[in-house]
């Protein structure tokens, strides 16, 4: 097909049990499912614009295909018509012969008589063979509409099509949105209420179900991974338009957004390191470790680049924007006319067609005797909305003052964050009160803020770390 997007739509990849374990696992699945589109010729995307590129090359013959199909009744009438016209002009004809004959053999008042009734049959005749060249014509037309089953496969592909659309976001809704969102709902529900053991269980839960769709091993059917690996492409590509970047740069762009999500949101995965790297900070020395390396990410351009990204992504008007962009190169909405009827029929029998035709289906005719195609137009408002919607992206956006802004490396910030509602403050916590009582069994050490202060500094200066080394 004539590719006017930067990249076609995203393929499978091998199928692993391996689990989102480091942020490392999420970048490279998220890549390479990323990746794997741009050769993959059966795509949905790919489908839907080979089969518009075929309707709109061949205009002509769908149309006369489609008029053929239409009007296969008619045109039975009309060779009917034509054999009955033909056979009442030599009736007509005979009937003259006879009345010559008698008129020229007539005598006195008769031979007036019959003269006049040769002259009747004379404007019969005539008016016959108008009726016999108006059959012949219509026969004519209806022999340049044939019903050759373009039209008829086309129409078929077309549904299918569609339907791939309709189906397909209905089993991704049910598959992968519903769960995904009781999966982020009930973590930052548990972060909230300090239950950092259930905060952990759920958005790993969450991280995992990403991981499965990534790597073709979900619960999804044919058509909800085929529109999940259109609804991937429209995310890629609006990260090209928002960001100028080319097919490439813009895949490893969204396996960072979804690596820094991942570090943002599992705070790191760092339960491992926490005692150790506190042991070794004491003090100052923690204090300066954290700021340190938040010092790091602020510097680290890539870090800003990707959450430039992830705010482009929750822009839900910039992003309709993007997938109006999307569908207008597709032409899988019903604004694209193919051809008008009335220029290849003329009005009267564009006008007599629309009649028979109406305007069902998947190509139809509109009230100005356009042939319009219209694949999944109605998709378009839930795929803007499931791209910007997408709450893991929403909390890393709020949550940019503590990861690069001021208040990194601060526990009145956190409390505060937390308090006001921000999700990744409180999960950060309910990770701080969980470790601290940890930290406080191991060292003796009572639960107060100094200590929880400590497991604070720690813990954001190894996900701060961790940031800065996998952002690159």
């Amino acid at each position: 097909m004539k590719k006017t997007l930067t990249i076609a739509l995203l393929s499978s990849i091998a199928v692993t049990s391996v689990y989102a374990t480091t942020a490392g696992d999420i970048k490279d699945a998220a890549a390479s499912y990323s990746q794997a589109s741009l050769d993959n010729e059966n795509s949905l995307i790919n489908q839907t614009g080979n089969f518009y590129n075929d309707v709109s090359t061949n205009r002509d013959h769908l149309a006369k295909s489609y008029v053929g199909y239409k009007t296969v009744g008619l045109k039975t009438k009309a060779v009917d018509y034509k054999k009955y016209a033909d056979e009442k002009l030599v009736a007509k004809k005979n009937k003259l012969s006879e009345r010559e004959k008698i008129a020229k053999e007539a005598k006195g008042l008769k031979k007036a008589k019959a003269w006049k009734n040769v002259l009747s049959s004379k404007i019969e005749v005539e008016k016959q063979r108008g009726r016999v060249r108006a059959a012949a014509k219509a026969v004519e037309v209806f022999n340049n509409f044939n019903n050759d089953g373009y039209y008829k496969a086309k129409q078929a592909e077309g549904k299918t099509l569609k339907n791939t659309y309709v189906l397909g976001y209905k089993d991704f809704n049910s598959g992968y949105i519903t769960p995904a969102q009781k999966d982020i709902t009930s973590a930052f529900n548990a972060a909230k209420a300090l239950n950092y053991t259930d905060y952990k269980t759920n958005i790993n839960a969450f991280w995992n179900l990403n991981l499965s769709i990534w790597n073709n091993d979900s619960n999804l059917d044919e058509n909800g991974q085929k529109f999940n690996e259109f609804l991937n492409t429209v995310t890629i590509e609006a990260i090209s338009q928002v960001t100028n970047k080319t097919a490439k740069d813009s895949v490893e762009e969204y396996a960072k957004a979804n690596r820094l999500a991942f570090l943002v949101t599992t705070l790191g995965n760092s339960e491992a390191e926490l005692t150790s790297f506190i042991n070794k900070n004491q003090g100052t020395n923690l204090y300066m470790a954290c700021t340190n390396s938040a010092q790091n990410v602020a510097n680290n351009q890539n870090v800003a680049d990707v959450m430039y990204t992830i705010k482009a992504l929750q822009n839900e008007q910039e992003i309709s924007g993007v997938i109006h962009s999307v569908l207008e190169s597709l032409k899988i909405d019903n604004n694209y006319p193919l051809i008008n009827l009335k220029d290849q029929v003329g009005k009267t029998t564009a006008e007599i067609l629309k009649t028979i035709i109406g305007d069902q289906g998947v190509i139809t005719v509109d009230s100005s005797y356009n042939l319009r195609v219209d694949i999944a137009g109605i998709a378009a408002p839930q795929i803007s909305k499931a791209v910007a919607d997408n709450k893991i992206y929403t909390e890393v956006l709020k949550s940019q003052d503590l990861l690069i802004g001021n208040n990194t490396c601060s526990f009145d910030a956190v409390n505060t964050d937390a308090s006001n509602g921000n999700k990744v403050a409180q999960a950060l916590q309910a990770a701080v009160n969980h470790y601290a009582n940890e930290y406080a069994k191991e060292t003796g050490l009572p639960v107060d803020n100094a200590t929880k202060e400590k497991v604070l500094l720690a813990l954001e200066a190894i996900l701060y770390n961790k940031i800065d080394t996998s952002i690159n």
